[in-house]
């Protein structure tokens, strides 16, 4: 099997034995992962931009209510030198970025679909 040019990958063998490299999503929530994941070039990030990714995957679906899914959220990362958890620092920070990124897509799509006087 020829792995892929792009570093670190995860492969995961299906059910139904198909293969894919890239990220993988597993658990009670995967669906929900799989659905939002599938709209980033996951291949292209960093390691902070997945992290961010992979916070608001999770974040997404705990507040969907997947069964199984909550509190806490713990991020792991693997960069091709080590495996570690991300600190109680640097989860912060996600969860900050990741209302700044809420707020700011909230904004885009009120300015791309603006609410009419009639509509008020």
């Amino acid at each position: 099997m020829e792995m892929p040019s792009f570093g670190i990958f995860l492969l995961t063998v299906r059910t139904n034995a198909k293969r894919f490299f890239g990220y993988g999503c597993s658990g009670s929530g995967d669906i929900f992962a799989h659905t939002l994941l599938k709209h980033y070039k996951v291949r292209e990030f960093e390691v902070k931009q997945g992290a961010l990714v992979a916070y608001r995957v999770i974040r997404d679906a705990i507040d969907v209510g997947a069964f199984g899914l909550g509190e806490p959220i713990d991020i792991w990362i693997m960069d091709g030198q080590s495996i570690r958890q991300m600190s109680p620092d640097e989860m912060l920070a996600l969860r900050d970025a990741y209302s700044t990124w809420m707020e700011a897509e909230l904004e885009t799509f009120r300015k791309l679909f603006p609410v009419s006087e009639e509509s008020k």
